[in-house]
């Protein structure tokens, strides 16, 4: 088991994606930086040559051109790897998590649609295949906008995130903002 583990660890990678829409000039723009052993593999950061209606394609949008870039470039052969793609935009992890979701995103563009779905879908089974992880992740936002939010004390935020690190259900990833890990 040791083994496993120590061949997971070497083939690690973490991926995450921003996204951005300007509602006034409809220009999205995407960020996806690849890290493997903490050292940055491939960081892009563009502006959509595809139209996009709202910051929520854009997210979405983000989050298949990481899965493209997974499925092309770093599925290794025979080898058991691990993807971590995190994203700050819950709707946009929940896009590809289920396939019954009632999120409103590309409802003019069934093909890109499917296009989407159809590639994470391929990439999940081959990377599942080798016996590696694809993982889809939400970054949470930082105590005081969940303090906000949810209109309680930051020090309540504190006291419950500090509980949720401890049982591994969280990772800081940076001051202020953690990675869900279920």
């Amino acid at each position: 088991m040791e083994i496993a583990k120590e061949i997971i660890e070497n083939n690690k990678y973490v991926i995450n994606t921003d996204a951005s829409f300007d509602n006034l000039k409809k220009i999205g723009t995407y960020s996806v930086i690849i890290q493997k052993n903490n050292k940055v593999l491939k960081s892009i950061a563009r502006k959509f040559k595809v139209q996009m209606k709202n910051s929520l394609e854009c997210e979405i949008f983000a989050v298949y051109i990481a899965i493209s870039i997974i499925l092309t470039s770093y599925i290794g052969k025979n080898k058991k790897q691990e993807f971590r793609l995190s994203s700050d935009c819950q709707s946009a992890v929940d896009y590809f998590k289920s396939s019954n979701n009632k999120i409103k995103a590309f409802e003019n563009n069934d093909e890109i649609a499917v296009t989407i779905k159809n590639t994470y879908k391929t990439a999940s089974q081959r990377i599942k295949q080798k016996g590696g992880i694809l993982s889809l992740l939400w970054i949470i936002k930082t105590q005081k906008e969940m303090a906000n939010i949810l209109d309680i004390p930051i020090s309540t935020v504190n006291k419950n995130i500090k509980k949720l690190v401890n049982m591994n259900v969280l990772q800081k990833v940076k001051k202020g903002k953690y990675l869900l890990l279920i």
